[in-house]
């Protein structure tokens, strides 16, 4: 009997998360059999809030990541459900095979892509400091976009009043 191990983990957004196995894995395995913590000093856990298996792969869905940060996933067995493949070959869990270790994701922000390829290629756009200082101003104008783009929103909604009944007062103010 072989033992089930994890070939690649890939980071598809930052709450998306997919791990291939190298083989079909057991339906039943669920959110119970994985924790991610974070792997830095003072760096919170993440809170997967869903898991699907389909074949080999695992799609772990998680709260948002901090872009960034250092997250060690955990996979591992409960009294209930073990983390195995559909052919009974189990996970190996030995501190090492069962611990995968990720950088966190940034958000999609088409604000700051925008603002980062509108730059001369002279500047590095990929990492550093100059990502960093306008990440946070992308952010907070992504934001007010979204915020405007709701309230806009709800304005297509109007109701035409006809033949509404006004009344002068002797102030010549107009009063409903």
């Amino acid at each position: 009997m072989a033992n089930l191990r994890a070939k690649r983990l890939t980071i598809r957004s930052s709450t998306s998360i997919e791990v291939l196995f190298t083989d079909t894995l057991d339906p039943s395995v669920g959110v119970g059999n994985i924790a991610i913590g974070g792997a830095g000093v003072n760096q919170a856990s993440l809170t997967v809030r869903s898991v699907e298996v389909s074949g080999t792969t695992l799609t772990i869905l998680v709260r948002p990541m901090v872009a960034g940060a250092q997250y060690e996933m955990v996979l591992s067995s409960t009294q209930l459900v073990p983390f195995a493949s559909i052919h009974g070959d189990r996970l190996l869990e030995d501190g090492a095979t069962n611990h995968l270790f990720f950088i966190g994701e940034e958000e999609a922000n088409d604000v700051r892509d925008s603002m980062l390829q509108s730059l001369t290629p002279v500047y590095d756009t990929e990492q550093g400091l100059l990502r960093d200082c306008l990440s946070p101003t992308a952010d907070a104008i992504a934001d007010a976009k979204h915020a405007i783009d709701e309230v806009g929103a709800s304005n297509y909604v109007s109701v035409e009043v006809v033949d509404e009944p006004l009344t002068r007062r002797e102030d010549r103010k107009s009063v409903v």
